[in-house]
């Protein structure tokens, strides 16, 4: 007899917990208000470290003659980085949404 689960929230938790569920041979349904992969994929954690990192590299990029490498930046295209950022949550939610399609979990918008 397979256990039916249903998870409120897709977020790193949820999902998370649905995937384990349904590696265990639960039925699972994870009902999520907003976009999977919650606050942290979509608005938060990822996003914002996604442009730190641009900002790094171009840090990194302005204090390179300390090293006897000389190199000038022209400029810096922030719509390109927003390009970056946006591309790297596509994927990760993507790649949640395979999972969630690999293992026959369900998912309700709500």
């Amino acid at each position: 007899m397979s256990k039916k689960i249903v998870i409120i929230g897709g977020g790193p938790g949820g999902y998370v917990a649905a995937i384990r569920a349904a590696q265990l041979g639960a039925e699972v349904t994870v009902v999520e208000k907003g976009k999977l992969g919650g606050t942290c994929l979509n608005r938060g954690c990822v996003p914002t470290k996604t442009l730190l990192h641009a900002a790094r590299i171009y840090k990194t990029v302005q204090n390179t003659r300390q090293f006897g490498i000389y190199c000038t930046i022209d400029s810096f295209r922030y719509d390109k980085m927003v390009e970056k950022k946006n591309e790297v949550v596509r994927n990760n939610v993507i790649g949640i949404e395979t999972i969630f399609k690999n293992r026959h979990i369900k998912l309700l918008s709500g």
